[in-house]
């Protein structure tokens, strides 16, 4: 603290029981309600892993600012023992916003400042590439490789992967709800998802709903009522085909009926020939 007297009037020093407890939504948010610049009193003594972190998020953040025009040292790191060379550069261009107390979570507390910000200064660009484990960013799907079997969608922590309710098999995608976790390119038995870190400017395309996949369902072929994606179907037809349970058509056919009808083709089977049992 005594380094910290050093520094102009104007200067208000927060304490916090860690630097990095404080995330980016609380720097955005105080420079948009009248802080001209965000620093954090860190030391080179600080323990490696919150320096590590800190200067990660930091250059997110200034990757951010940057893009809208703005001197990237509004968030800064200011190590102490730097003080000794002299006083920092500070900044104090007033950005012009009060958006006064702010509503949501963290993560919609940081889209509504950056949202303002952008409103403010405008840019040409509406999409900046972010750093590797940024969390924002896009999921792209090699819809060649996607069956629609929906891994992805159990274990998305947001939901930004989703399904619409209907009849058509489809795989939608909220960008601002990714935080680039990766679970869904592990979970992908296909391989037919990828993730990218990036901030989309579009409030707008950030926020819609984009549909990532879809194609037509397999019909029931005793039915004919819609039960499943076609991709899928034909998929498991092949790499079961071979297989001692499926070792002839009417098993493979099976396959392609829905659950009530393919309960119904086995017990009709097993009426005509009472040896079938003996597989199942």
């Amino acid at each position: 603290m005594m380094a910290l007297q050093a520094l102009p009037q104007n200067v208000i020093p927060i304490e916090v029981e860690d630097l990095p407890s404080i995330g980016i939504d609380t720097w955005f948010a105080a420079l948009v309600n009248g802080a001209t610049q965000v620093m954090f009193a860190a030391s080179q003594r600080m323990p490696e892993t919150i320096i590590r972190v800190l200067t990660a998020e930091v250059a997110q953040a200034q990757t951010l600012l940057e893009q809208l025009g703005l001197n990237k040292s509004t968030i800064e790191i200011l190590y102490l023992e730097s003080l000794r060379q002299g006083p920092p550069e500070l900044i104090t261009q007033d950005l012009g916003l009060r958006l006064g107390d702010m509503q949501g979570n963290k993560r919609e507390r940081l889209f509504a400042s950056l949202d303002a910000l952008a409103q403010q200064y405008p840019i040409d660009t509406p999409v900046t590439t972010l750093p590797e484990g940024a969390p924002f960013g896009e999921v792209k799907c090699d819809t060649d490789k996607c069956t629609l079997c929906m891994s992805c969608v159990a274990v998305c922590p947001t939901r930004a992967l989703h399904h619409h309710d209907g009849d058509v098999p489809n795989l939608s995608f909220v960008e601002q709800d990714c935080v680039q976790c990766g679970m869904c390119e592990k979970a992908c038995p296909e391989n037919a998802l990828s993730i990218q870190a990036r901030f989309n400017w579009d409030q707008e395309s950030r926020q819609a709903p984009q549909t990532l996949h879809q194609e037509q369902p397999a019909l029931c072929l005793r039915c004919q009522k819609p039960f499943a994606p076609q991709s899928m179907v034909d998929m498991l037809q092949d790499k079961l085909r071979g297989h001692s349970h499926f070792s002839d058509e009417t098993s493979l056919r099976r396959i392609a009926m829905c659950e009530d009808c393919r309960v119904i083709d086995m017990f009709e089977s097993m009426a005509d020939d009472p040896t079938q049992q003996l597989k199942y």
